[in-house]
């Protein structure tokens, strides 16, 4: 989906005529600074609304598709800051807490942005958003608060061993290493064990939960 959307929207917006016409005159007007990237944004933003709308055509998905788009669109236009900071800091842009806060930060952002995807209405959704700073409290990790979700202990073993094999990828991505790669380097029987063993668990850990209905699909009100 990326792929068709980069072919036949991104880049039959990003070339155009108009799109051309319109990139001479930000820069004329904006300079070549914000004036050379302001073309990029509109393609990126076009993108983004038909994602949100390909994933359902209600106000809360295309909302998402947008925040995706502006959160975007923010990275390019702090990229200059990113730049200096890394050249003037460049022991503590290379640290492991750096590192800690940026995975902190992304996966923040990315959950906050997917609440769109579980509150009905886009009102209704900042509304929940501000609970995170209006009606947080640690103590509820402690107390009663985790038990409440209604977890079984079976959920609690699955979502762990979610989190280890994300965790041990992502790991090995950051340190140079694709996981795709590390895995045709091994001999034709240990490939064969590892891809059985995922594939093993994708069937049992991922198909489980009260109300689990084998005819639905994650995709299936879309």
């Amino acid at each position: 989906m990326g792929s068709w959307f980069r072919d036949y929207v991104f880049y039959p917006i990003s070339v155009s005529k108009r799109m051309l016409r319109f990139s001479k005159w930000s820069r004329k007007t904006f300079g070549d600074g914000f004036g050379k990237r302001l073309p990029l944004h509109i393609p990126i933003i076009c993108v983004w609304f038909l994602t949100g709308l390909w994933h359902g055509a209600t106000w809360n998905f295309i909302a998402w598709g947008l925040a995706n788009g502006i959160v975007i669109m923010i990275s390019i236009e702090l990229g200059s800051l990113y730049e200096r900071f890394h050249k003037r800091l460049p022991g503590a842009a290379g640290s492991r807490i750096y590192g800690a806060f940026a995975i902190f930060r992304t996966f923040w952002l990315m959950s906050l942005i997917r609440s769109f995807d579980i509150y009905d209405g886009v009102g209704n959704t900042f509304r929940m958003m501000s609970t995170v700073f209006t009606n947080f409290g640690i103590s509820d990790f402690f107390t009663r608060g985790v038990s409440e979700l209604t977890l079984h202990i079976q959920d609690y073993f699955a979502a762990g061993a979610g989190l280890i094999v994300v965790f041990w990828v992502s790991y090995l991505g950051r340190g140079g290493i694709d996981f795709r790669d590390k895995l045709a380097a091994f001999s034709w029987q240990k490939r064969y064990v590892v891809v059985g063993v995922i594939l093993f668990m994708v069937l049992v850990l991922g198909a489980y939960g009260v109300g689990y209905d084998t005819r639905q699909f994650i995709y299936n009100r879309f």
